[in-house]
């Protein structure tokens, strides 16, 4: 959680955050807390006058409300938005975030009801995308789309406007609507060519629907070294031009990686598909913090790594890392996509092995 904060509050967010990562909830939604008390007594004039106080406010506040819902304490969480609405240079934000927050609780009716108010009281483009993503997670995909439109409406700026685009864009590929989807990318890399330059996303799904032309056409596009030859290769791959996916992916290990910067689980996906789980084993160290929660795919792929030479504990703590990542989400779930089930037994063919790890997959 890289913020800037006021010096006298930045050791005390330091270390909520650590107290997070190391498992001590309450201990760190406390530590967030204190600051937010601090500051929320002060008159919103004198935040107004003293903006590294206000985003101090704001980032703890932020802080304060992530780990309350990771812990599912969403009474406390909507209490907490409601006292600090005279504080914020935005409130509508804060009432947005009770409307997002009530949604998450069970309340999905009475939460969207109330975001929808609050849009369309203070409507703008972030606001209609932040409710579009609401609908989005709940799958209504229909509804997510004239707020996408809405957005569109009132971009101020390309960011926003290539924003809705790639909000649309994930409309129609849910939909089966790929013509469209591929419009609404093609607009959104326009408007914003880094978009453009990160194409992976609309490449994983042209390579799922086995439309590997154009997979290939947008991947020449793809400014990072790692992602584009992990991709070549997969698109060797899946034309059945293995030899070919194998050089491409050799080529990935050989370049150079740091763990804290880099693409590092497409890295480590090209030295499980090339049976090198070793290779992505040795960068764990110093990768993160032992409480850290790490990324989804990142975790699952060095959980896959440690199947694969038969370190099964390991394996499973890895797994139980995702696991955590995907409750803290929203919605949350409580065992990994069967995707990548399918990726552990294209790579781990002991039968054991994967008995052992069924119970972390939804199979």
């Amino acid at each position: 959680m890289p913020v800037e904060l006021a010096d006298s509050y930045e050791s005390i967010y330091r270390r909520a955050v650590m107290e997070m990562s190391a498992g001590r909830a309450e201990q760190a939604i406390e530590s967030m807390l204190r600051i937010v008390n601090r500051l929320r007594r002060l008159r919103p004039e004198t935040l107004q006058r003293k903006p590294e106080l206000q985003n101090t406010l704001i980032a703890a506040w932020n802080g304060a409300i992530t780990f309350l819902r990771w812990e599912k304490q969403y009474d406390r969480a909507i209490a907490l938005c409601e006292s600090v609405l005279d504080r914020l240079p935005e409130p509508g934000a804060a009432r947005r975030r009770v409307a997002s927050l009530t949604i998450e609780k069970g309340g999905i009716d009475g939460g969207l009801a109330r975001f929808r108010q609050e849009v369309e009281e203070s409507p703008s483009a972030g606001a209609w995308i932040e409710l579009a993503l609401e609908y989005l997670a709940l799958e209504r995909f229909e509804d997510a789309k004239p707020c996408y439109d809405a957005a569109l409406s009132l971009a101020k700026s390309n960011e926003e406007a290539a924003l809705a685009n790639v909000g649309l864009f994930q409309v129609y590929r849910e939909t089966g609507r790929a013509e469209e989807a591929l419009s609404a990318w093609n607009m959104a890399a326009v408007l914003s060519p880094d978009i453009g330059e990160q194409p992976r996303e609309v490449v994983t799904w042209l390579i799922e629907r086995g439309d590997l032309d154009r997979a290939r056409e947008y991947l020449k596009n793809e400014s990072d070294q790692v992602r584009h030859a992990f991709y070549t290769g997969l698109l060797h791959w899946e034309a059945g031009e293995h030899e070919r996916a194998r050089r491409e992916w050799r080529e990935v290990l050989k370049i150079d990686v740091d763990p804290q910067e880099s693409d590092i689980e497409t890295w480590i996906l090209a030295a499980l598909r090339l049976g090198e789980p070793k290779r992505a084993i040795e960068l764990e160290q110093g990768m993160m913090e032992p409480g850290l929660v790490a990324p989804v795919v990142l975790a699952v792929s060095l959980g896959i790594a440690h199947a694969m030479v038969d370190e099964i504990a390991e394996a499973q703590s890895w797994f139980g890392r995702a696991i955590l990542r995907l409750q803290r989400s929203w919605p949350s779930r409580d065992k990994i996509p069967a995707h990548l089930w399918t990726l552990l037994t294209s790579l781990v063919a002991d039968k054991e092995t994967q008995q052992s790890l069924t119970a972390y997959f939804e199979v």
